[in-house]
């Protein structure tokens, strides 16, 4: 299983500090706190995928969500298995009008490091 995550510029080293043995088979940056379209997103998968599938970890933000859902789909559609985990670990956020919810943050760094040994452990999807 293949691992790809992303989400806007401006926090690094999340997630390009990430890519490497044990973690992230890619990063796919967006523009300063953007997120990044489904196309880079959809070209990551397809060339980390080596027939296992691709797990992507998305933090909770509505970009992130939805195009990291559109690639999935477009992946899909090219016969690539892609499973998707939202990582919603913001305990400051509960009920708020300006938030879809939880956001991704710190703990998204432990959710990829957690399934980067379950893929290289050899865990299936």
């Amino acid at each position: 299983v293949a691992l790809v995550s992303g989400g806007g510029s401006g926090h690094e080293p999340l997630h390009a500090g990430f890519v490497g043995h044990g973690m992230l088979d890619a990063a796919v940056p967006g523009p300063v706190f953007t997120s990044p379209t489904p196309d880079p997103v959809v070209a990551a998968t397809l060339a980390v995928d080596g027939g296992a599938g691709v797990l992507q970890i998305v933090k909770n933000y509505t970009g992130d969500v939805l195009n990291f859902e559109t690639a999935a789909e477009l992946a899909e559609a090219e016969g690539v298995r892609v499973r998707t985990v939202v990582v919603d670990d913001d305990v400051a956020v509960t009920d708020s009008l300006y938030t879809a919810g939880r956001r991704g943050v710190a703990g998204t760094v432990l959710v990829e490091r957690i399934a980067g040994a379950a893929a290289e452990r050899g865990d299936d999807l």
